[in-house]
């Protein structure tokens, strides 16, 4: 998962003062991983090392469904929203975007 990065090493469209994050999903494996993989990123730790899994929050074969690799926003951009490792997660058909945590988020 890659995002153009400014000359300070940071993601464009990350800002750190409010804690709001964007990472693309990658267009090769299920959204799912990709949301994983996201949140493990702006937490600092290994995906393996978060505190819940996503499929005790959200149903993640429904997920991958709405949201299958290679999806293209239309207009209106459909979205999904929900709670996850402390953090607001909001998923769009080609990213994911990450406010602030909601509770503390250790990995």
């Amino acid at each position: 998962m890659t995002r153009p990065v400014d000359d300070t090493g940071a993601y464009r469209g990350d800002d750190p003062e409010t804690n709001h994050y964007t990472r693309e999903l990658p267009n090769d494996d299920p959204r799912s991983v990709g949301i994983v993989t996201a949140i493990a990123d702006v937490a600092g730790c290994d995906p393996l090392a978060l505190p819940e899994l996503l499929y005790d929050v959200v149903d993640v074969d429904a997920l991958d469904s709405i949201f299958p690799p290679d999806t293209v926003s239309p207009d209106g951009r459909p979205s999904l929203s929900f709670r996850f490792c402390g953090y607001a997660v909001t998923v769009y058909p080609e990213e994911v975007v990450i406010l602030e945590p909601t509770s503390a988020s250790n990995c």
